[in-house]
């Protein structure tokens, strides 16, 4: 064989890798390369209506101060910006991607969650192809669920048999949800990682193989490994603050403040099926780090769903004026991935 015909054969090799998805992809507008195997778009999420009752959101950071009357006013104009981008064929049997936000509310935490998506063929949240029952059973079973027909605070998840044999899951609207982690926000918003070691407002790898979430209770606390019955001591996040979001003199301008993590779990550790699967990425406004925002302070919110990578755009059944609305006037990004 020449040496032209070769140099082809290699091109249309190397063209044929590309569109598979072979090798690192380069991050947007970063420079940064990552070693998926199948990158995924960049996916923008999308502002979610929580139809929960009990839902509120939180105006308070991390530390209990709470932000000005004039930032709570402005913020929902103009709540910022959270992308995701994930390896679509792992070698894991979990989710394995990358975050970044920028313009959010300073100082602050959001959990995040790996959701279901249940439906039947004319029912329940997702219907027909859009709905993935085998992996909303395999998240429920292995972690906690949520019943989006009564919506239900069903945060006794001891039994997901029992769950399973319900009316509410046979006709599709118990999603299964999982807490793997969550992010921290600087003083202007941008997420700067779990452990501040992050570019801020730049890509922050997060998977979601370990159940781990922020708690301000010192009994419930564990290495953030995911390892059960080692208590740690808690980790110290110290950040400053922007006077800009605040009123009053009192308001310092540095803050120190102690995170814990705690499992949700019994193994500690999540794992998929081998096969392909279609899930949500949910963002929720963390409330567990202070005594104020536990429902008991107007400012200090109260598991608030506020971003998803995607929703139904079936309207929700509760039916009241408040809250029979739609959580989302339109549908997002489909996240899929196949494990082995």
């Amino acid at each position: 064989m020449d040496m032209r015909r070769w140099a082809r054969r290699l091109a249309l090799i190397a063209a044929t890798m590309a569109l598979a998805g072979c090798g690192s992809s380069t991050t947007e507008g970063t420079g940064e390369t990552r070693a998926f195997r199948s990158p995924s778009p960049i996916i923008t999420l999308i502002q979610f209506s929580d139809q929960w009752a009990s839902a509120s959101p939180r105006w308070m950071d991390i530390g209990d101060v709470v932000f000005s009357s004039s930032f709570q006013t402005s913020y929902p104009a103009k709540p910022g910006t959270i992308q995701f981008q994930y390896d679509q064929a792992p070698g894991v049997p979990y989710l394995k991607g990358q975050i970044r936000g920028t313009g959010l509310k300073p100082n602050f935490c959001y959990q995040m969650k790996l959701a279901g998506k249940p439906g039947t063929a004319t029912n329940g949240l997702w219907r027909g192809k859009t709905a993935d029952t085998a992996t909303n059973e395999a998240i429920l079973t292995a972690a906690r669920w949520w019943d989006y027909y009564s919506e239900a605070d069903a945060f006794d998840t001891s039994n997901p048999t029992a769950e399973l044999a319900t009316t509410d899951y046979q006709n599709g609207w118990v999603a299964g949800y999982n807490y793997f982690g969550y992010f921290m926000t600087d003083a202007n918003g941008n997420i700067t990682g779990t452990d501040r070691t992050g570019p801020v407002g730049g890509w922050v790898t997060v998977t979601s193989d370990r159940c781990f979430h922020i708690t301000g209770f010192k009994n419930s606390q564990f290495d953030q490994t995911g390892s059960l019955g080692t208590p740690v001591d808690p980790y110290s996040w110290g950040f400053t603050r922007n006077s800009a979001h605040y009123t009053g003199a009192s308001v310092g301008t540095t803050d120190s403040v102690e995170l814990f993590y705690q499992n949700e779990n019994a193994t500690g550790v999540f794992s998929l099926p081998a096969g392909k699967h279609s899930v949500v990425l949910m963002v929720t406004e963390e409330s567990f780090h202070n005594n104020l925002g536990w429902g008991t302070s107007p400012s200090g919110g109260f598991w608030d769903t506020v971003w998803v990578s995607d929703w139904s755009t079936v309207k929700s059944p509760l039916g009241t004026a408040s809250l029979g609305g739609y959580w989302l006037p339109r549908h997002g990004s489909a996240i899929t991935f196949t494990t082995r």
